[in-house]
């Protein structure tokens, strides 16, 4: 009997899963994105910012609405890489897994065990920051460029103006700054918001059946993508602290840069600020990954189910 891991013949293939992947990702940040400047700018700007809110005031007051969402094709490049990838991946695995595991056991039970689901959300969330590097890097350092004195800004037009010029100015490597602290940061992440998403859903319908009436009820995903984005955000807001710095370290020829790596990083952050300035940005970081969880799963799965086939998670 072979082992081999195989999804069902009724699924949706992993290129269509790509593409609904990152169309649903890209409604979700053309909402939140404001978001992600806020926490970005917060991360990389010390004391410059006493809360959430005088930070969007004063990124407000820069540069009007526009600054709020700079960086936006950026995220929408984002999401056609390591959005894209990782919850393609994930619910293309997830799926085969659960094919597999039925068709050895002989029973149609797919349930699958936490610690399973963890690891696939880990994988795709490594998997996808390998690839979206690029993308991650760009926008970090889009959403961040107002704040820097004018002769610092780096102006960058696009997100694929910003990756030329990374590439050209950096080199190949300059692309890939911070990857392994980012994808660190994306398996804790993933294993969290995907894998924990589903059986949160699953827990809640158990235990409040009339609350709760099923998985995909719009109530039941909005608490459960709240509980996996609260999670998500507790325990991977350290890697995203170092990784915003990492990214958006100016790098200047002849000159050693600021941080030579993510250990050096987080060595000198918390040497300067303390432990708790690795959770400075909660707040947004929560306020932003919340709803656009709620958005990008309620709309990955809605344009599953149109296609007929399988369902996303």
């Amino acid at each position: 009997m072979t082992t081999t891991l195989t999804p069902p013949k009724n699924q949706v293939t992993l290129i269509s899963r790509l593409v609904l992947s990152a169309s649903a990702g890209c409604i979700a940040s053309t909402f939140c994105h404001p978001l992600d400047v806020v926490r970005v700018q917060m991360q990389t700007a010390g004391a410059q910012y006493s809360s959430p809110f005088d930070a969007t005031y004063q990124i407000f007051k820069r540069g009007g609405m526009r600054t709020l969402w700079g960086g936006l094709s950026a995220a929408y490049l984002r999401q056609f890489t390591y959005s894209a990838f990782r919850m393609a991946v994930f619910s293309y695995t997830l799926e085969a897994v659960k094919h597999k595991r039925s068709s050895l056991s002989r029973s149609k039970e797919k349930k699958l065990p936490l610690e399973i689901q963890l690891a696939l959300g880990a994988f795709a969330g490594i998997t996808g920051s390998i690839i979206g590097n690029p993308a991650e890097l760009a926008l970090v350092r889009m959403a961040d460029d107002s704040k820097l004195p004018l002769d610092q800004q780096r102006n960058y037009k696009t997100s694929l103006h910003a990756c030329a010029r990374i590439f050209h100015e950096e080199g190949l490597q300059g692309l890939w700054r911070g990857v392994i602290n980012s994808s660190l940061r994306a398996a804790v992440v993933n294993s969290f918001q995907l894998g924990i998403y589903g059986p949160t859903k699953q827990k809640l319908v158990e235990y409040q059946p009339t609350i709760f009436i099923s998985t995909s009820n719009l109530f039941t995903m909005f608490v459960g993508a709240n509980i996996s984005a609260f999670c998500a955000i507790g325990a991977s807001m350290p890697f995203d602290v170092v990784k915003s710095r990492l990214m958006s370290m100016a790098i200047v020829h002849g000159q050693s840069p600021k941080y030579t790596g993510m250990i050096d990083c987080f060595s000198k952050i918390f040497q300067q600020n303390g432990i708790f300035i690795f959770w400075r940005g909660f707040l947004p970081a929560f306020v932003k990954l919340a709803p656009y969880t709620v958005i990008s799963f309620t709309a990955l799965e809605t344009l599953t189910k149109i296609s007929g086939k399988s369902s996303a998670f």
